[in-house]
Order: C-alpha cells, then sequence, then structure tokens
C-alpha cells in the first residue's frame, strides 16, 4: 500500500461560496504552516479596525485628509467597472450571512475576503448601502431638514446649485460632504444605465436616501426620505444625481493631484477656491 500526497489542487468555475470558504481558510492555513517559527514570534499590538458602525472621522480624519474609507471605495470602483448594467442595483440582497461575513472582513482586516475577490455587485451595492446606513451620525443631520423643505427645484438649475451649496453642502461635516460626492459620482453612472439596469434617479433616490438621514423621530425621517414631494431629501438625492455635474461644478472629482482652483457656475456668483481628495487625494472644499 501506499499514500498519495496532494500536492496541488485545482477548482474549476467555482462556486460563489466556494470563493468564501477558499479565501476564508487560506489565511488560517498559511499562518497555521508556520508554527515552528512561534517561540520566536513576539504578537503586535493590535487594535480595532472596525470600518461599519464607527464615526467617519476615526477613518477619513477630521477633514478628510485621510480618504474615503477603503470599503467605499473597493465598493463603488467595483461597481463602476462591473455593476452598472446589473438589473435591479441597489434593490437586490444577498443573504445577510454573506452580507455579515464581508462586514466581519473589513472589519477585522482580513484581505482575502474584499468586495472585488468576491465579484457580486449585488454585494457591493449592499455593502455600501449598509456603511451609510450604520454611520453614527447621518450624511444629512436633522437640524438641515428645513433647508431640504425650503428647495424650489423650479428655480434654474446653477442658481439652485449654489443654493444648495451654501445652505447645504458646504455647512454639513467635510467628511459627509465627501462621502455624499463619492456616493452621487457612482450613482450618476448608474442612472446613465437605467435603460438597462432599470434604475433611474428615481428608484436611486427611493433606495438611497432612507439610509442618509436619522433623527431619531421615525416619522419624521420617513417623510423626509420620500422622493414624490418637494422639499425633502428624497426629492433632492433625485435632484442630484440628474444634476450631478452642475451642482459639483466646484470640485473637480477626477482630479489625481492636491491642487486649487477656482470657479464660477453662473454670471454674478463670487468664485471660490478648493482643494479636494479622492481616495488618497485631497479634495477638502
Amino acid at each position: 500500500s501506499f499514500k498519495k500526497n496532494l500536492k496541488v489542487l485545482y477548482i474549476v468555475h467555482p462556486s460563489f461560496w466556494t470563493k468564501v470558504f477558499i479565501a476564508t481558510f487560506t489565511k488560517i492555513l498559511s499562518s497555521s504552516s508556520n508554527t515552528s517559527d512561534a517561540s520566536d514570534y513576539t504578537p503586535p499590538e493590535t487594535k480595532s479596525s472596525n470600518v461599519f458602525g464607527v464615526p467617519l472621522e476615526r477613518l477619513m480624519g477630521d477633514e478628510g485628509e485621510l480618504g474615503i474609507p477603503k470599503v467605499v471605495s473597493d465598493a463603488i470602483e467595483f461597481l463602476l467597472e462591473n455593476g452598472l448594467e446589473e438589473e435591479g442595483l441597489f434593490r437586490r440582497s444577498p443573504s445577510i450571512h454573506l452580507i455579515k461575513t464581508v462586514k466581519e472582513a473589513y472589519n477585522s482586516g482580513n484581505p482575502n475576503i474584499t468586495i472585488q475577490t468576491l465579484n457580486s455587485p449585488h454585494l457591493a451595492a449592499v455593502i455600501l448601502k449598509t456603511f451609510v446606513r450604520e454611520l453614527p451620525k447621518p450624511i444629512f443631520p436633522s437640524e438641515f431638514y428645513p433647508e431640504f423643505r425650503k428647495l424650489n427645484y423650479e428655480m434654474e438649475t446653477s442658481e439652485l446649485a449654489v443654493k444648495i451649496n451654501e445652505n447645504i453642502l458646504d455647512k454639513i461635516s467635510t467628511n459627509n460632504r465627501l462621502l455624499f460626492a463619492e456616493i452621487c459620482r457612482l450613482l450618476k453612472e448608474v442612472n446613465a444605465h437605467s435603460e438597462v439596469n432599470l434604475m433611474s434617479a428615481s428608484n436611486l433616490a427611493i433606495v438611497w436616501a432612507p439610509n442618509l438621514v436619522k433623527s431619531g423621530k421615525p416619522l419624521e425621517d420617513f417623510e423626509m426620505a420620500t422622493v414624490a414631494p418637494e422639499g425633502t431629501v428624497g426629492a433632492f438625492v433625485r435632484w442630484a444625481i440628474e444634476n450631478y455635474d452642475i451642482l459639483f461644478a466646484f470640485h473637480n472629482l477626477t482630479a489625481t493631484t492636491s491642487i486649487t482652483e477656482s470657479y464660477s457656475i453662473s454670471e454674478g456668483v463670487k468664485p471660490r477656491s478648493v482643494i479636494y481628495r479622492s481616495n488618497n487625494i485631497k479634495r477638502n472644499w
């Protein structure tokens, strides 16, 4: 009799859960294979690396100097490359267990389980929404509800964009502003493919607005998240998606180096100096 040692195992066309299993146990097997050096190993000092449910200041710095959180940039870039034509994007959800697995991987810094390795547009979409929904403080705090109620969408578009910047976007925190701009950058492209993915600006606003508000008053939040009437966060999100380029005309979201520029989007509007950051690129305004 004799034994055969398995040297290499090839898996052709692995299933989704096979990918998760392999990614999880690769890290375990890799670390266990080095037990001979354990006596000489001193564990490094560890600290919590949670990314879900923590203040943006911990992830991005006080003024966005640390850039967009990795889980957000991973989800957005993956969807821009692989998810724009996915029907029902942001509406369909994978299993709760899988979402929990991905959250735990990002919270623990496990490099073997990422949005890219799992290769699922609907998973990426849900993870992005989950991150925003679980923020301790919402993108648009309730003290801004009166400003949303004042918005008049019959105004000339560029004038309304100036008003929104002055009364809302300039007054929320820098981190909230940066994160909202990144989300809108993605939603603009999803809307551009709505004939295929069936996710128009209105549909996107319906699924996104509830994740942007949280006041402790569920009924008021529900009303502000609706899209049909004007004067709500939902109506604003729809408008922001449809008018992304004008709303963020002050801000070059494709910059690759730290720079300062001045813009004027309508006659009589005083130009403003802005610096911006995308991921590792400073982009504060």
